[in-house]
């Protein structure tokens, strides 16, 4: 997966470096009021301790609409986020080093109102009802989570929450085989294996006399 994000993103940087530099760019477009209006690119540089990001979505006069990307100064993803009225707004995934950590899902709250109402299921008796929330908030937990081991790709916890609130988690347990499965792959990876260096083919030459006495 990390290599079809690594692909993606290549693609998408060459397609904008390639228009940027054309007198009709369709990206980093404004409307007439000045507003940020289509295909939108930035870059943010490493500064104060913070890395680098590279950001790119679509902008609906002004708000954020549909999915946007962010990834680091090496091309490594850091998030894919859905957005709807420039709120989080459905699926969002999160990584770390470009492995996928975490899956999840936002309820994004109708900026135009000052209370969005959102179905919650009682997950005791299964009644359905509708609850107002104000859109104050932006966006809620609303819908599955799941969190994953960024090594090894195995899922290793569940969360499910209501209008922000969990109403159920689940934690899954490794055998002890396959924690030594995870543990040996782990030792093995070019980072964490205590490898020696190849022997240098560097030969030292003799010392040479002096040419000032002593």
């Amino acid at each position: 997966m990390r290599n079809t994000i690594c692909i993606f993103l290549l693609c998408c940087c060459t397609f904008i470096n390639t228009q940027a530099q054309s007198e009709q760019a369709p990206i980093n477009l404004k409307d007439e009021h000045g507003k940020p209006n289509g295909l939108w690119y930035s870059f943010i540089p490493a500064e104060k301790g913070e890395p680098a990001q590279s950001i790119m979505g679509n902008y609906d006069h002004g708000q954020k609409n549909g999915i946007w990307y962010i990834s680091d100064g090496q091309g490594n993803m850091i998030a894919i986020e859905s957005y709807k009225h420039d709120v989080r707004d459905g699926e969002v995934k999160y990584f770390e080093q470009g492995q996928l950590t975490c899956v999840g899902h936002y309820r994004g709250l109708n900026p135009k109102v000052a209370l969005d109402t959102v179905l919650i299921i009682d997950p005791l008796s299964g009644d359905e009802k509708l609850v107002a929330v104000p859109t104050e908030r932006g966006s809620i937990k609303h819908g599955s989570w799941r969190f994953y081991d960024p090594i090894s790709g195995r899922l290793i916890k569940e969360e499910e929450y209501q209008v922000d609130a969990l109403i159920f988690k689940k934690e899954f347990s490794i055998s002890p085989a396959d924690s030594s499965y995870y543990q040996m792959r782990n030792r093995l990876l070019p980072h964490n294996a205590n490898r020696l260096p190849p022997p240098s083919k560097f030969k030292p030459k003799a010392p040479t006399k002096s040419l000032i006495s002593g």
